[in-house]
């Protein structure tokens, strides 16, 4: 008989946010038993998650980068994570067991040949702020997968989707979390990495805002409003005058993507950013999404 499944276990339904601290994510735990009767070999089987959707806070449309140049998109599942290199993605046994994604024998960690398969996931936001509203509303597939044939054997679906309201007024941002001394907050650590530069309408006020956004591993200190400098220009060199940022973070897995979202004030198209951190500057394109 080939590789079937005995049992997969996963969200039913929707699961919803919830607030604990200052992280405000939805915690699961999936779970799977692959069978072989010819052998207690499960080496093909293997373990897949695809995501879809946004993240958004104050109508400000949060990136989440999934592998790479991969973002996440609002209405096309991807593979969530990188299953190669630095092994993000869930359900690889060519990467190395984790806390978070490993195959088993019985209670043993057997990444090669286990035939059962654990993982954890908690996305959502990060250094949540009570003058912010925060919206989650994810889509997710997981499937478990022959690999030595292709064949998906079974394929469930959940949802993460919720809503944190601002529980108190607005403020400016030098007498919120702004600057490295006020919030704990900090510069750029070991592993961030300033990855691209982008336009967006916020969706609420309709402003366009600017978006550095920074790749990051999980757990790292919150980031200061002041970690980046951000200089704009049209196609003609001009200037772009922006406002002061701030700064959200999503995470999703072991890895974390943080934004810093600036209003910007004129109405000329920036077309060419130079961001500045630890006394460097980095030039990009700004896209326009």
């Amino acid at each position: 008989m080939p590789l079937n499944y005995s049992s997969f276990i996963t969200p039913v339904g929707n699961l919803a946010p919830t607030l604990n601290g200052s992280t405000f994510t939805a915690p699961f735990t999936n779970t799977a038993t692959f069978t072989n009767d010819s052998s207690t070999n499960c080496s093909s089987g293997e373990y897949r998650q695809y995501v879809m959707g946004a993240f958004m806070v104050n109508g400000s449309v949060i990136t989440h980068v999934l592998c790479g140049s991969t973002v996440m998109s609002s209405n096309v599942y991807q593979e969530d994570g990188c299953p190669s290199g630095s092994c993000t993605a869930y359900g690889h046994r060519s990467c190395p067991p984790s806390d978070l994604d490993k195959y088993m024998t019985g209670q043993v960690t057997d990444q090669a040949t286990g035939c059962g398969f654990t993982m954890t996931d908690a996305p959502g936001f990060t250094n949540v702020s009570a003058q912010n509203s925060y919206t989650v509303n994810l889509s997710f597939q997981g499937s478990l997968i022959d690999m030595s044939n292709a064949t998906t054997l079974v394929t469930r679906s959940w949802t993460v989707s919720g809503m944190l309201a601002a529980t108190s007024p607005a403020v400016s941002s030098s007498a919120a979390t702004s600057g490295k001394g006020r919030c704990g907050c900090s510069g750029l650590q070991d592993g961030d990495r300033i990855v691209a530069v982008h336009a967006a309408r916020n969706l609420i006020s309709h402003d366009l805002e600017a978006h550095v956004v920074v790749t990051r591993p999980r757990h790292q200190p919150p980031l200061a409003e002041d970690a980046l400098s951000l200089r704009l220009k049209d196609r003609h060199g001009h200037p772009v005058a922006v406002g002061d940022p701030e700064v959200h973070e999503v995470v999703c897995g072991d890895r974390a993507t943080a934004s810093f979202v600036h209003r910007i004030r004129d109405a000329r198209r920036p077309v060419r950013a130079e961001v500045g951190a630890d006394g460097l500057n980095v030039a990009f394109d700004v896209f326009h999404r």
